[in-house]
């Protein structure tokens, strides 16, 4: 009498292929989810910096302008998240004082996955209090930087610090107005 064999189970051997092959897939899709992240945060430290250096370039062509970088809930409109504008400060009633700020640019950063520090500080929360940078008109040195109304720009370097699953510096050399990317 032949005596059948009735295996309906699977193989220790296919059971750990299939494993190893789940971890692969797995390990490429996080992969790609950090690149993501990465280049997120690159993006919005790229764009922070050019919104920085055009504020220098404003001042030095005679608008009192500041670069800010803010959040927002979405209760003024926009969508939630960071920003970064310019604002050019204008004498609105003629009397020869500059005195109301207008916005003429704004520059999305992205969203709440981004967190923002002011010379390795956490205490100035971007998602509490902006952050505005002025420079001087002439030398395009750094005027002055104000989480809210407190000054931080004690020492002569600033740095911004933008993460997410990558770290990104913006250093903001006080003197010169001078601003370099570590990406």
């Amino acid at each position: 009498m032949a005596n059948k064999n009735n295996n309906k189970g699977f193989s220790l051997v296919e059971l750990l292929v299939v494993v190893v092959i789940m971890g692969i897939a797995v390990s490429i899709v996080t992969g790609s989810f950090i690149s993501m992240y990465n280049a997120r945060s690159k993006k919005a430290t790229e764009t922070l910096d050019a919104v920085i250096a055009q504020a220098k370039v404003d001042a030095m062509s005679g608008r009192d302008c500041r670069a800010v970088l803010e959040y927002s809930d979405g209760s003024d409109g926009n969508d939630e998240g960071y920003y970064a504008l310019l604002l050019m400060r204008t004498d609105q009633d003629g009397d020869g004082v500059l005195d109301t700020s207008t916005e003429y640019k704004r520059e999305s950063l992205g969203n709440d996955r981004l967190s923002f520090t002011v010379n390795g500080n956490d205490e100035y929360n971007i998602a509490e209090d902006s952050l505005y940078i002025s420079f001087n008109g002439t030398t395009g040195a750094v005027r002055s930087a104000k989480y809210g109304t407190t000054n931080v720009l004690g020492g002569s370097v600033l740095t911004i610090t933008v993460s997410s699953t990558a770290t990104h510096v913006i250093t903001l050399y006080k003197d010169t107005g001078e601003h370099l990317i570590d990406v």
